[in-house]
């Protein structure tokens, strides 16, 4: 088990199952925002209207699947490794998908 954990390298945190809770249920908060904010072009709108689900929602099924995999005594580095690499990249298209707020929009807030 400790050589699993050393393989992961830097950057990437093992966290307890509260842990998780509190990073999805923060997620989702910042998810509501997002989705009321985000200036997608057409063809990411239509890119996401096919997909039915979001870039979030995979991050968060990828990290229940790590958490799994963590105590499954089959699991070996290479399944580790496939599933720490498609949550980066959901983490990826998650964080492109996303629209830098204009300055003048935090002041039309007072």
């Amino acid at each position: 088990m400790a050589k699993w954990f050393q393989a992961d390298g830097p950057g990437y945190e093992h966290m307890d199952e509260q842990g998780i809770v509190d990073l999805v249920s923060a997620e989702e908060e910042e998810d509501i925002c997002d989705e009321e904010d985000a200036d997608e072009t057409t063809e990411d709108a239509t890119k996401r209207a096919q997909c039915p689900v979001s870039h979030a929602e995979a991050m968060r099924m990828f990290d229940q699947c790590l958490t799994w995999l963590r105590f499954q005594p089959e699991a070996t580095v290479s399944n580790t490794s496939t599933l720490v690499e498609l949550r980066e990249l959901a983490a990826e298209k998650r964080q492109s998908s996303r629209k830098q707020s204009k300055i003048d929009s935090f002041f039309s807030r007072f």
